[in-house]
């Protein structure tokens, strides 16, 4: 979870406890660390440096281990719950597991600004 320390972000957490997600806030400092590190992946290790920037603002969520079921049912909760979506959503795969989480944002956002 990205920029989710919101009331917001706080219904998100209690979706995910329901349903034995694990949650990961990351902070801004760790922007520059592999996903796939922050998202515990075995063999991705992590390359100390720390972000120092202003990084981004918006809301981003990474899912790692979701199948198509988990993740349906995850985003019927948003509705259910009246929560308002979050508009970058990505799911980690082999392609993205290396890149920072500035690397994703950035890919993300324009993928989503392409569709929008």
């Amino acid at each position: 979870m990205y920029n989710l320390n919101t009331e917001k972000g706080r219904k998100i957490k209690m979706i995910c406890i329901r349903m034995k997600i694990k949650i990961k806030e990351i902070l801004p400092e760790q922007y520059l660390e592999p996903v796939g590190y922050l998202a515990g992946i075995e063999g991705i290790e992590p390359n100390g440096r720390i972000y120092e920037g202003t990084g981004f603002d918006e809301e981003m969520l990474l899912m790692k281990g979701f199948d198509q079921g988990t993740l349906d049912r995850f985003l019927r909760e948003f509705s259910r719950n009246r929560i308002e979506r979050v508009d970058l959503k990505a799911v980690l795969t082999p392609g993205n597991v290396r890149w920072s989480s500035l690397e994703l944002y950035e890919e993300i956002k324009k993928e989503h600004e392409a569709l929008h």
